[in-house]
Formats: C-alpha cells, structure tokens, sequence
C-alpha cells in the first residue's frame, strides 16, 4: 500500500502534516475527511534514491507500459493513468521516475520528452516509439506494441539464462571440488606417505607441490586473483576490451553462430517496430545500430545509414556482408520492393528468435557431456595420484 504525505488543516484552522497510508488519494482524502481534516496537498511519499536502491528491472518496465496502455486504451488520459501506475509501482527509483514524468506532463510536456530525461530508465527505442505515437495520436496502441516487444525481449533472456545455467553450475562445482582436493583431501595423505617413506609419482608430487604453494600462500592466491579480477573488469569496459570481446563473441566456435543469431533477432525485431511504429527510417537504422550491442554489427548499420543517406537502400550496404545470411538479406530486399518491409522484418525476428532458441538447446547439449567430461578427468586425476602411492604401499607389504 502506497504512502502519502498531506498538509491538512481542522475546523479550528490549524495545520497538519503527516504521512499515512492508503489506496490512492481518494481514499486518503476521505478518510482525513471523517476526522474533521480539509486536504490542501496530497503526494506520494517517495523513499530515498540511492546507489542501494534496485535498478529498474525489464519486468518493471513491462508492467507500467501494460498497464498504461491498457488505461490509456480505456479513455482515462495520461496525467491520471501516470499517478494510478505510480501508486502501483514498488520499485523506489522507478517509482521516483514516473512520479517526476506524471509532474512534467501535468505542466504541459510531451511525455516522449518527460522519459528522456531518464535514459537509464527508458531507453531511446521507447521514447522514440512514444514520441511517433504523440504525433500520430496512437499512444494507447504504441505503448501495447511496447509491452510486447519487452515480454519479448524478457522470453528471450529467460531461455538464454536457463540453459546457461546447467553448464555455469556445473563448471563452479568443477573448481569447488578442485579446490577441495587440493587443499584438504590431499594434506590428510601427506603424513601417511611421508611415514612410510613412499616414493611419490610424479604427478602425486606436482600436485602436492600445488596443495603446499595455496596452502601456504592462500593470501597470494587471492590477492592474484582480485587483481586479475579487477584488471579483467578494468579491459572489459574500455573500448579495445569490448571491441576484442564483441569479435570474440561472434566469431567463437560452437558460440558464435548462437550470438549472431541473438543479435540478428534484436536488430531486425527492433527495425520492423520501428518502421511500422512511423519512426523515420534514419532515426530507425540509428535506433536499431544502438541496440545491437555488438561493435562490429553497429558498424555495419551506421553504414547503412550513410549509404540510405546518399539514396541507396539497406540491401545494398547488406549485401555480402558476411554478418548477414544471404537468406535474411534478399528478404529485407523483397520487402523493400514490396513496400512491406516493416512485415518482412517482423516475420524475420521471429524465424530467429525460434531459430536461436534451437541452437542454444543444441550448443548446451554439445556443452554438458564436455564439462562432465572435463570435470571427471580433473577429479579422477586428482584421484589417481593419491591411490597410485596407496597401490605401492600395498604392494610393500
């Protein structure tokens, strides 16, 4: 339930501030009402924004923009369906976010213009498929569109995120195991060979060196390991990091055929509403190069940007290149030649996104017998060379 910070004054004309909660302002209202209260002001009480508040969440941006279309779509107008969704709302920065967007658009700004004063919250796609609606007089209608394509967008990363998991959980147990091996199994048969005066192999004595060496020197190890941590996360986010990264990501075997898919499937998805949405084709190629998320892909759009500019179309930049399948490239060419490319590309992103759900289905299942298989050679290595000094000691006696 939504708190509310009033200003009210009773029958004897004193002042009184408070925060209560309630439904809504009505309620609120009402309720002061019964106990003798006349409301001079009423808002949200907000909570504090922090670098501890949540971050606004795919799922959060699902919600409003159904919700607001759905009130939209109903008649009721935009100030009144912007405070009902912020009432609604339990994420505080989100929440802090509409509450500033309701305050602009009650004092006469474009609500497309409201959002992109919070970029980290509304990206450009959504203000700019809300600024062609405010031109065309279908905000209701866009903001459904909206809705539909972050649900998605949401499906899309769930299935990623599944099947990632089964391979990342078992490559932690791999390295847990490991560590364990190494830094408690093996000290516990250190005594009993060394009593016995056994000639170690010499896999059983590289091993033992490596258990002494994180044994004894643990705050090495993880002060190495912080270290390369920290650099890694340092190269990942400069631009020579994430250009070596974004090539490594689509030209990776086994992995690279499954990101292009996914970025092919973002690009063309996000171009089709656009166009379809009455976004001009520049602002569309610019929006859909921002959203591709891969440096190389972004080049190519922002090619096909200058050459649309000068009067070609986007076949003509796409044509050979080797990011985009011959298939997927005469379909954006039939389309414009139909005039139907906002449909062509529309029935392309889901072929791909069915498409990049089977392959990720088939790269986990290349992946999984590889980790089992990796990890059984790690631990039965490990294994080996305590039982091969145990064998000898048998055989002594």
């Amino acid at each position: 339930m939504p708190s509310f910070q009033f200003t009210a004054v009773d029958a004897a004309g004193e002042q009184h501030e408070d925060v209560r909660d309630a439904e809504n302002k009505e309620d609120l209202k009402q309720t002061l009402a019964a106990e003798g209260l006349q409301v001079l002001t009423v808002s949200l009480d907000l909570p504090s924004v922090n670098i501890l508040t949540p971050r606004v969440k795919q799922k959060d941006l699902l919600y409003i923009t159904s919700q607001l279309a759905v009130m939209i779509e109903t008649g009721i107008n935009v100030t009144s369906a912007l405070e009902s969704v912020c009432e609604q709302v339990e994420n505080a920065r989100l929440r802090h976010a509409l509450e500033q967007v309701r305050l602009g658009v009650e004092g006469g700004d474009d609500l497309s213009s409201m959002l992109e004063e919070h970029p980290k919250i509304f990206d450009a796609k959504i203000t700019a498929l809300v600024r062609a609606s405010e031109q065309t007089g279908t905000l209701g209608e866009m903001l459904e569109r909206i809705s539909n394509d972050i649900a998605r967008d949401i499906s899309q990363r769930g299935k990623i995120k599944s099947a990632l998991t089964y391979p990342a959980v078992m490559a932690s147990v791999a390295v847990g195991v490991t560590i364990f091996l190494l830094t408690f199994i093996m000290p516990q048969f250190e005594p009993l060979f060394k009593r016995r005066n056994v000639e170690l192999p010499k896999i059983t004595s590289a091993l033992m060196a490596v258990s002494h060496m994180m044994l004894e020197y643990w705050w090495a190890w993880l002060g190495g390991l912080i270290i390369c941590t920290v650099s890694l996360v340092y190269w990942l986010k400069s631009k020579h990091g994430q250009r070596t990264m974004d090539g490594f990501r689509i030209y990776a075997p086994l992995l690279g055929p499954t990101v292009r898919l996914i970025i092919l499937a973002r690009s063309v998805r996000t171009l089709g509403l656009m166009i379809k949405s009455g976004v001009s084709m520049l602002d569309a190629l610019q929006l859909t190069s921002e959203v591709a998320g891969n440096h190389y892909y972004k080049l190519v759009w922002l090619e096909v940007i200058d050459r649309v500019t000068q009067g070609e179309r986007i076949v003509d930049t796409l044509r050979g290149n080797p990011l985009f399948p011959k298939s997927l490239v005469q379909m954006i060419g039939s389309g414009e030649e139909t005039g139907k490319l906002d449909f062509v590309l529309e029935k392309i992103s889901r072929h791909y996104e069915e498409e990049t759900a089977s392959s990720i289905k088939s790269v986990t299942t290349m992946v999984e017998p590889l980790l089992i298989t990796v990890m059984g050679f790690v631990v039965g290595g490990i294994s080996m060379s305590l039982l091969l000094p145990i064998f000898r000691l048998s055989r002594a006696h």
